[in-house]
């Protein structure tokens, strides 16, 4: 949750935050496109929740040896590459909202709604006998294969990544036409 919390939080305010705030504007005034600045916030979101990732999985990596939890370091990596690939994709949902509205609070509402149906499709699935809901869920493709005991699983890892580029190029195509606020 604290990387859906982050990724979502930072993707909202990196293009849509700023130019709530009236600062976008300086960015332009310097010889840049708008494709730079958008690619360039994007690769900053992903690298952020890398490091918040990369932390999170030496901690357990550490903690795992040192008190015989039992972790294999491979199947932890698989997690972790999934919980990349989740938080990631969840935070350039609210980014890519974000940058195509111009308004941080719809792009957290989008991306923080998706994360919650997810949530919900994923575990009420067993209950009302329903697996076409695991199917669409993005939290299902990240730990439906249970990567801790079973290791990678390719296609839930390629739909997160499917996820992550039809919500960027989504932002992507509408902000480099629309009229910025200022």
């Amino acid at each position: 949750m604290l990387v859906l919390v982050c990724a979502i939080s930072l993707g909202a305010r990196l293009i849509a935050g700023d130019e709530e705030a009236g600062i976008l504007e300086l960015d332009f005034s310097a010889p840049v496109t708008r494709d730079r600045v958008f690619l360039e916030r994007l690769a900053v979101l992903w690298l952020t929740v890398l490091m918040l990732v990369l932390s999170i999985t030496t901690t357990l990596l550490i903690l795992s040896s040192a008190l015989d939890l039992g972790l294999e370091p491979a199947k932890l990596i698989a997690a972790s590459t999934g919980l990349l690939l989740f938080g990631g994709a969840m935070g350039t949902v609210a980014f890519g909202v974000g940058a195509a509205t111009g308004r941080r609070g719809i792009g957290i509402g989008v991306a923080s709604s998706l994360a919650v149906v997810a949530y919900l499709f994923n575990y009420l699935s067993p209950l009302i006998d329903a697996p076409w809901m695991e199917s669409f869920s993005p939290f299902s493709w990240y730990i439906g294969n249970d990567p801790l005991l079973y290791g990678f699983d390719g296609g839930g890892l390629a739909l997160l990544a499917a996820l992550a580029i039809v919500a960027g190029v989504g932002g992507w195509v509408p902000f480099r036409r629309r009229n910025l606020m200022v």
